[in-house]
């Protein structure tokens, strides 16, 4: 089914992107086997549960690709574009298929996805399969935090299985909304967030 890329999605596939690119790149611990675990998978998940895959492959693989490149691992960005973008894109494709049903079998896959890409990705670049095997429970633990960037209650709700395509532009504003109140400054949000979706009300901000 032909999909025609609107406004809205390439402004979601933008803010996934970059929010991808943040959460990936600042909120980080290196460790001393030549990785880092970062909160980037919670927006990987997040934004893949309501773009199209192709545009989920973007936000998700490219999006933690760049911060690989601009955090100084630059030599990851092509195992870490296609690992990031093939997880994007499997959770995109299931819950789109499936509905919210498959929502947390379709994050554990994902995460399985991300866990076991890596742990090839580094036995290639390292030549060691046990180095590589040393960085499969900080990959779990991280595939494991991911839930904490994720909305309480999903943009999915509602939806019957099988009718994804259909899903509706006031489930996608909720969602981003939610999450534009924790990730944008309150100043910013006020003004912004009519023009990115002119039809909702604007949530209320305190301060």
């Amino acid at each position: 089914m032909k999909h025609n890329i609107t406004i809205q999605d390439m402004v979601l596939t933008a803010l996934g992107m970059a929010l991808v690119f943040v959460a990936t790149m600042y909120i980080k611990v290196p460790n001393a086997l030549d990785g880092y675990f970062n909160l980037g998978d919670g927006f990987v998940l997040l934004f893949a549960s309501f773009l199209s895959p192709g545009l989920s492959f973007l936000a998700g693989g490219l999006g933690s690709a760049l911060a690989d490149v601009a955090g100084g691992y630059a030599y990851y960005f092509l195992p870490t574009l296609l690992i990031k973008g093939l997880e994007a894109v499997v959770v995109s494709c299931l819950i789109r298929r499936y509905g919210e049903k498959v929502r947390i079998p379709a994050y554990l896959l994902g995460a399985a996805i991300m866990v076991t890409g890596y742990f090839l990705a580094k036995w290639y670049l390292k030549g060691n399969m046990m180095v590589a095997a040393a960085g499969i429970p900080e990959n779990i633990l991280q595939s494991g935090d991911r839930g904490r960037c994720l909305p309480a209650d999903p943009a999915l709700s509602g939806e019957k299985p099988g009718t994804f395509d259909s899903l509706s532009q006031l489930n996608q504003q909720q969602s981003v909304q939610k999450l534009l109140i924790t990730a944008v400054p309150a100043d910013v949000l006020g003004t912004k967030l009519g023009t990115v979706f002119p039809e909702t009300e604007k949530p209320a901000v305190s301060g």
